[in-house]
């Protein structure tokens, strides 16, 4: 091989050597940060299945409670006129 082919083929390697550590570097550095990230999260309690619930039922002032009553006591006002 001449000098200048294994010149240039060094010369390409050692390209491909760096391009590869920079990406390589990147890719080191998003991760690190996605970790710090993660570390910084704030997660739910370990025991949140045991957590009272914050639900209150139904009550008078519910207000579909009220909409059903009105609809339902509607249609019984059409079926006693569909009777008649």
């Amino acid at each position: 091989m001449s000098r200048r082919f294994q010149f240039s083929l060094r010369a390409l390697l050692v390209l491909m050597l760096a391009v590869a550590c920079f990406f390589g570097g990147i890719r080191f550095e998003r991760e690190r940060r996605r970790r710090e990230d993660e570390k910084s999260a704030v997660l739910p309690a370990p025991i949140w299945d045991l957590d009272d619930v914050q639900y209150f039922p139904p009550g008078p002032d519910f207000q579909l409670n009220h909409e059903l009553s009105s609809v339902l006591s509607v249609l019984r006002e059409q079926a006693a006129k569909d009777q008649q």
